[in-house]
């Protein structure tokens, strides 16, 4: 069960990671297709600033199959959305694995880690 807060949070990156997919030109907007240019690599995840912020950073994450992003400490939250693939992602000292269209947030304070099952796109929200 998530929080009103969490759940508003969930809503409005759904509605811009849709946005960023349909690559719309709406006058002064940027607007573009997130799986535009997509690469992956055999050995390392291929990260994309899609828009940084003074709060907030928007980042495309692309894993290769068995690419793994060791567990780490962070230093900010962050929320994953997955866009394409499968992956087990590390929350603390627990293990879920996630598909297209599912999510996790990722609290400062807790250690974060992906191991990619399949190629794996992921919109990431880094406060």
């Amino acid at each position: 069960m998530i929080g009103p807060e969490l759940k508003a949070i969930t809503e409005s990156v759904k509605k811009l990671a849709l946005h960023l997919i349909s690559g719309k030109n709406r006058g002064a907007m940027e607007t573009n297709n997130i799986l535009d240019q997509l690469t992956f690599s055999k050995n390392s995840p291929v990260k994309t600033m899609l828009r940084q912020q003074e709060r907030f950073g928007l980042v495309r994450i692309a894993l290769g199959k068995g690419v793994v992003i060791p567990p780490h400490q962070g230093g900010h939250a962050i929320f994953f959305l997955v866009l394409q693939g499968k992956g087990i992602f590390t929350c603390g000292e627990e293990n879920v694995e996630l598909a297209k269209n599912q999510y996790i947030y990722i609290k400062a304070d807790d250690t974060r880690g992906i191991q990619a099952l399949e190629d794996l796109v992921v919109f990431a929200v880094k406060e």
